[in-house]
């Protein structure tokens, strides 16, 4: 039968001659490059992450304030807010508008403008089909339509111009080692 004993296979590892390699030189580029300071970057999956999440946590903000002026049936107002902006940060979703390349650019506001009413649309279908008393309120949708819009035109245009100063000062340019190649790698990159 086999055996093998760890500590016995470590130990012989370690006595064996040249068992690690010397550590190679950088390149005098690779070392100016290396000695410079390095600052933190933003990932742009968390930015994302964190600007997806407080666009909608704004939006159901703005809905409940909206509620709260206009009055009405509190969980019925308190559903539709919420499914309103599901609806919407999923239409924002699959029109690619959430995103550092997104954020940079202008057509994002009539993009999520058209996301943010198409919401509305499907609300108002499921209205006109299901809601014969009447129970939703027609002027907290219209508030809510108008509120929500503006928030979320003036939330973007605060995400464009934090992205842009961000991309300018190169928060989220990355670093990247390469380990190993050999001389093959080392042509390649140079």
């Amino acid at each position: 039968m086999f055996h093998l004993d760890p500590q016995q296979a470590v130990l012989q590892h370690v006595a064996q001659p040249g068992a690690t390699p010397a550590p190679s030189a950088l390149s005098d580029l690779a070392s100016i490059v290396a000695d410079q300071p390095f600052e933190r970057a933003y990932s742009a999956s968390v930015t994302t992450g964190i600007a997806q999440v407080t666009e909608a946590v704004i939006l159901i903000v703005a809905g409940l304030v909206v509620f709260g002026v206009n009055g009405g049936d509190t969980l019925l107002s308190a559903l539709t807010t919420l499914g309103l902006v599901a609806v919407a940060e999923v239409l924002i979703s699959r029109l690619k508008l959430h995103g550092v390349p997104a954020y940079r650019g202008r057509e994002q506001f009539f993009r999520a403008a058209f996301a943010w009413t198409a919401a509305f649309i499907v609300l108002g279908a499921i209205v006109l089909l299901f809601d014969r008393a009447g129970a939703l309120s027609r002027s907290f949708i219209a508030a809510f339509w108008l509120t929500g819009l503006a928030v979320l035109i003036v939330w973007r245009g605060v995400l464009h111009f934090l992205v842009k100063r961000w991309t300018r000062a190169g928060k989220f340019r990355r670093r990247t080692v390469i380990v190993g190649g050999g001389t093959d790698a080392e042509a390649l990159i140079a």
